[in-house]
């Protein structure tokens, strides 16, 4: 019951790719400029600070820890080898969580 190549169907065109995306006529998804603009401001006045903060926090973090083991953590943690190194590493993926 194998099909030859005469048997197959033709194929008769291939379709435009189509655009995802909202419709035109949902009104419900479109926002003109000036609206999409305050959203966006919105957002920003809320996230950047909030960012701002983080990045500040790690910026200290990392200089007390650095000051930190100069002045002995590792000797008196008993840290061993690549251990300090390992925190060092990890701390970041901390403040992403």
């Amino acid at each position: 019951m194998s099909r030859h190549v005469e048997d197959a169907t033709p194929v008769e065109k291939i379709n435009e790719p189509t655009v995802l995306g909202p419709k035109e006529e949902d009104s419900r998804s479109t926002m003109s400029s000036s609206e999409m603009r305050a959203l966006l401001r919105k957002i920003d006045c809320r996230v950047i600070p909030i960012l701002a903060i983080l990045y500040f926090l790690s910026f200290l973090d990392r200089g007390n820890i650095g000051n930190a083991n100069i002045q002995g953590l590792s000797i008196d943690l008993k840290l061993e080898g690549n251990q300090y190194n390992w925190y060092e590493s990890s701390e970041p993926e901390v403040y992403l969580a």
